[in-house]
């Protein structure tokens, strides 16, 4: 799984970074475990990495193909809140989650 590679990549002391956490939240997302993404999200604040538009926009989409709006919004207001530039693909990701 994920985890386990995360957990020996931290072994081998290989630094994670926002591309580590976005792809381990992308792996939850397309299980449908929308908990652990943002278990995933609040571990990389712990290792002082700070999510991107991708990170943002990788949460959204997980939340729209759960058919989760609340989360989906909620994310959006966060990326707004911390600054993320808003791409297309965040937008049309919220739309998606929207349109369910």
């Amino acid at each position: 799984t994920a985890a386990r590679w995360f957990g020996r990549a931290r072994i081998a002391r290989v630094m994670p970074n926002v591309v580590t956490f976005t792809s381990l939240i992308a792996a939850a997302g397309k299980k449908g475990d929308l908990n652990m993404a943002q278990r995933w999200l609040e571990r990389a604040a712990r290792c002082c990495v700070s999510p991107n538009v991708l990170t943002f926009s990788t949460l959204i989409h997980a939340a729209a193909k759960k058919g989760d709006l609340v989360a989906a919004e909620r994310w959006f207001a966060r990326a707004r809140s911390d600054g993320a530039v808003l791409d297309p693909v965040i937008v049309n990701s919220l739309l998606h989650a929207a349109a369910k």
